[in-house]
């Protein structure tokens, strides 16, 4: 059954996205939630964190789960989440909810959810919901264009990324007929840094390593780096692809330093290389060219840990 078409038969819907969550798993459940509440289906979103603040240029209304209140919905909605650990802190009301579904685009050989749709050939779980919208005859209003807009082109790396296909062409096209600013969206979401995230971006290119002959790139962020400059750790995501936009570089890592001995980590790949598989290795995920992980350790013993792995990668 077409997820889609199942959630629109609910009397109330909680859309969960995965930790960490992105433009894909944002916008993609804003465009779900406007649909749903446009037929009069209670809708809520709950991040299972903060949201960064590239994140936040939109009304996005979004919800952080309290384990301390009594929550009633019929039916839980997965989406663009990998695994059910992934589901962070909202992990809790997934479970207890009877009634699940789950809307994903990455490889997984699990199932969370009786009524499920995943696809990896999509470039995002943008193009899932829109291919949903489509097969069930469902208009594409403005308001649901922009957040699908958002969704992919973050996912696509404004249609510059080797996922792209003749399918995201044609979607965008779509989109645009429904009135969907891409230029101001594309600002927004492109060109709308920070000065203390520009800030931070200097220091973090500062502590660029090579290695593999210059095809393994790393780079940290500490926290004493982003007091100095004035950056929030939300910013500090945006900094992902900093050592990847060296020509040499196929792998790279990003380690951010977290609270409470841990580590953060954003692996990054271009061309045939796959980092899915080992932020895999450390408990993360994502896909082929941007996955995550979370690593307790110092950055010096994380760096360790994971760069006979990227280098591995490179051989």
């Amino acid at each position: 059954m077409n997820p889609l078409s199942y959630l629109l038969t609910r009397k109330s819907v909680a859309l969960l996205p995965h930790i960490s969550t992105d433009w894909d798993a944002l916008g993609s459940c804003m465009a779900i939630r406007t649909i749903l509440r446009e037929n009069g289906i209670k809708a809520d979103i709950f991040v299972p964190d903060a949201l960064s603040g590239h994140l936040s240029f939109m009304e996005t209304d979004v919800l952080l789960y309290n384990e301390n209140e009594e929550y009633a919905y019929e039916t839980v909605c997965g989406v663009d989440v990998s695994t059910k650990e992934r589901l962070g802190s909202n992990l809790p009301l997934f479970e207890k909810t009877e009634d699940k579904v789950w809307i994903d685009h990455h490889l997984s050989d699990e199932t969370y959810a009786p009524v499920s749709l995943v696809n990896p050939s999509a470039a995002a779980t943008a193009e899932i919901v829109y291919e949903m919208m489509v097969d069930s005859n469902i208009p594409l209003t403005k308001k649901v264009a922009e957040y699908l807009y958002l969704a992919l082109a973050s996912d696509t790396g404004s249609f510059r990324y080797q996922n792209t296909t003749p399918f995201s062409a044609k979607m965008l096209g779509a989109l645009i007929e429904a009135g969907a600013d891409v230029s101001a969206l594309s600002n927004e979401l492109f060109f709308n840094s920070t000065y203390s995230l520009v800030k931070l971006r200097g220091e973090t290119i500062g502590t660029i390593e090579l290695f593999a002959r210059g095809k393994v790139g790393t780079a940290f962020i500490t926290k004493a780096m982003m007091e100095k400059v004035g950056a929030t750790r939300n910013e500090a995501s945006a900094l992902a692809d900093v050592p990847r936009s060296i020509g040499t570089v196929c792998v790279s890592a990003v380690i951010k330093e977290e609270d409470d001995g841990l580590c953060k980590i954003s692996f990054r790949s271009k061309g045939e290389y796959n980092v899915e598989k080992i932020a895999s290795l450390f408990g993360g995920g994502g896909h082929e060219k941007a996955a995550g992980a979370t690593i307790e350790g110092s950055i010096e013993e994380v760096h360790s840990l994971i760069l006979p792995h990227l280098i591995k990668a490179v051989e």
